[in-house]
């Protein structure tokens, strides 16, 4: 049964149809090991018949990430982007006429937005090695602007059945972890901020409050930063692979990003 949750095809779910993880594997072992040791205390079972079963491995990957080059093609590939950025909205774009006033000032501030927190993200998984899930859930309470302090204590998640919503602990199980953070990556940060509150003065009431540091469009809670941020990395117009060896783009790009952390800025 074990051996069969590694193939093809063995999950209930008809919209993924790709094998459990080795993790998962031995998570359900482990979880089916307990459940048959209580039966056995209970005398429900004369034997715990996963006693007889070889308790299923973890194979060990080798950990990809960006090299030195590659890092400071991303950081260009950003700076590049933030100039054709100021570029465009330098220019009438014929598709607004349409639109009010009020309109065109929000979309532009829109991507003004975006591209700011795109930046800060970057800068701010590679300073810091946060997973994603830690990083979209950074509140601005959390960091100490006088100190360079930062603090990660909860991770963003989102299901079917709850929606958005923001764990109180990491990834990891640890309720927290803090570090500082280079003087590069804080002024970016401050200069985030700066370009988040103007935004939110351009949306005045559609804005939705959320205290987090990356957001959805109006405020709220991100579902996934994935989505934004890959469309300005297309591995057809930059230098910089999207995956290290694999033909999708996520997660590699994001974990690649994570495992480089503080290294960096040595």
């Amino acid at each position: 049964m074990l051996s069969s949750l590694g193939k093809p095809g063995a999950r209930v779910d008809t919209d993924n149809q790709n094998p459990y993880s080795d993790k998962t594997i031995q998570g359900y072992y482990i979880l089916l090991h307990t459940l048959f040791d209580k039966a056995v205390k209970w005398e429900m079972m004369s034997e715990n018949v996963c006693d007889k079963v070889d308790k299923p491995s973890i194979k060990k990957h080798k950990a990809e990430f960006y090299d030195e080059e590659q890092i400071n093609n991303l950081l260009e590939c950003l700076n590049s982007e933030g100039e054709e950025l100021e570029l465009s909205l330098s220019k009438r774009n014929p598709n607004n006429r349409s639109k009010s006033e009020q309109e065109k000032l929000e979309l532009m501030e829109e991507r003004k937005y975006l591209y700011s927190m795109h930046k800060a993200y970057v800068y701010l998984t590679l300073a810091s090695a946060g997973r994603r899930s830690e990083i979209c859930g950074l509140d601005w309470t959390n960091i100490n602007f006088d100190t360079n302090y930062i603090v990660l204590d909860k991770t963003l998640q989102y299901t079917k059945g709850a929606g958005k919503f923001s764990r109180p602990y990491l990834k990891n199980g640890d309720t927290y972890k803090g570090m500082y953070l280079p003087e590069v990556v804080i002024y970016i940060l401050k200069e985030y901020r700066v370009e988040q509150q103007q935004y939110k003065e351009v949306l005045g009431d559609k804005w939705i409050e959320s205290g987090k540091v990356f957001t959805a469009v109006n405020g709220d809670l991100m579902r996934d930063m994935g989505t934004f941020l890959l469309s300005r990395f297309q591995r057809d117009r930059r230098n910089v692979p999207m995956s290290l060896g694999e033909t999708s783009p996520c997660p590699s790009f994001f974990t690649s990003l994570q495992r480089c952390s503080s290294a960096a800025w040595e």
